[in-house]
């Protein structure tokens, strides 16, 4: 957005907001989390979405030794067209996901648009991504259940049946 697009900032970048600038409804309050070449990505890219896994413990700054970072492009993306991009993947689109940190300095595909039932020749791709993966998370968070399973487990310890002591 052109608000955004400040020195040096482009689509293929992520960025981050503090609470105290508002997020990112601040135009002041951005930085540059990740330049898009730590991921591997050109600079006719457009990230479409993301997922970041901070695990580094340091949320301001991209280490793709710790942390990971999982995203998709928009359908006009140099890279998709770039026979070397994710390792090599063939018939690649905006409706792939890729996937860079971890220990990968390169990106590689994590998963395919059919893997999702859309279909890169009807341009189909993702705008948005959700998700985590619980076996990186486990490694380094406890696992604390959802509020809803809490008290849904309060609420069936209540409706137990009570047994009485016989006299």
């Amino acid at each position: 957005q052109p608000e955004y697009a400040g020195p040096g900032y482009t689509g293929r970048d992520i960025f981050y907001g503090l609470p105290q600038n508002g997020y990112s409804s601040n135009p002041a309050g951005i930085h540059k989390y990740a330049d898009g070449g730590q991921l591997g990505l050109t600079a006719g890219d457009d990230i479409d979405a993301v997922v970041v896994i901070d695990l580094d413990g340091n949320p301001r700054d991209f280490d793709p030794l710790a942390d990971a970072i999982i995203y998709s492009l928009t359908g006009n993306s140099t890279s998709l067209s770039l026979p070397d991009f994710a390792d090599g993947a063939i018939g690649k689109s905006g409706g792939d996901i890729f996937q860079v940190g971890g220990g990968l300095i390169t990106p590689s595909r994590f998963a395919e648009a059919m893997d999702f039932g859309l279909d890169p020749m009807n341009d189909d791709d993702l705008d948005a991504l959700d998700f985590a993966i619980p076996s990186i998370l486990d490694e380094y968070h406890a696992v604390v259940p959802e509020p809803g399973a809490i008290i849904l487990a309060l609420v069936g310890l209540a409706l137990l049946p009570r047994r009485r002591r016989g006299n």
